[in-house]
């Protein structure tokens, strides 16, 4: 599935982010039982192993994003106090000889907070770089899927940048950041003062816009330089392939 996947090796720190599976109930079809979230993080360990073994210690990192978003706040703490691989993860991991203490956990929630902080810095340094909108504004482009998006009911600003289809693109309504700002926040938080790095996401394909707008993103708001390959896995786990 990834064994076609080439990748510099000299000098280059490798950044896997092995899948995204989701906690709330109301995303079941999307929890870590899924065929897709399972075969992207089984290809995700695939390359890490691989990888590991061709690069200096420490120069190859995999993180699982877990999506705590949408349950309630003791919960979502629980969760993070005792956080416990799936089953079938920790399987996964048993299979190929790699210890679970290898497998960065970042929950979306605290990726999110950070998202809404360093968007508040870079503004406070640069205000150049966004345009201030109503959230009433037509044209205005958010998250792929608008029905899980956080909308507000009144009109309130909107941190937005020119996106790729030189429409405005909303990073943050109100106190809510967007997708795209949460993945380029993500992003970043693993490639600062890593000045040579490639980025390697391995998603289910239905993240396929957001994971292009938040390299969007993390190129023009945090001046990322990291390179991105993106790998997707389809609904019924078979089919891998590179959308690059």
């Amino acid at each position: 599935m990834t064994e076609s996947l080439r990748l510099p090796v000299d000098d280059v720190s490798l950044v896997i982010f092995g899948g995204h599976y989701c906690i709330n109930d109301e995303l079941a079809h999307l929890s870590a039982d899924g065929a897709a979230e399972q075969a992207s993080f089984a290809s995700s360990v695939d390359l890490f192993v691989r990888e590991r073994s061709r690069r200096p210690s420490g120069r190859v990192r995999l993180i699982l994003w877990v999506n705590d978003i949408g349950i309630d706040k003791a919960r979502r703490d629980a969760l993070k106090e005792d956080y416990q691989l799936p089953p079938s993860y920790m399987a996964c991991l048993v299979a190929r000889g790699v210890e679970p203490e290898a497998v960065a956990v970042e929950f979306e929630s605290s990726i999110r907070n950070k998202a809404s902080t360093w968007v508040r810095q870079i503004h406070k340094r640069n205000p150049h770089l966004f345009q201030i909108a109503s959230s009433t504004t037509a044209g205005m482009d958010r998250c792929i899927d608008k029905e899980v998006c956080d909308l507000s009911e009144t009109a309130v600003n909107c941190y937005t940048i020119t996106g790729p289809n030189q429409r405005p693109l909303v990073l943050k309504e109100g106190p809510n950041p967007k997708c795209n700002l949460i993945l380029a926040s993500l992003y970043q938080k693993y490639t600062q003062g890593y000045p040579s790095s490639v980025v390697v996401n391995v998603f289910n394909a239905i993240y396929k816009n957001r994971i292009r707008l938040g390299a969007f993103v993390y190129k023009h708001v945090f001046e990322g330089l990291a390179e991105f390959r993106d790998v997707y896995t389809t609904a019924d786990g078979r089919t891998v392939y590179d959308a690059a």
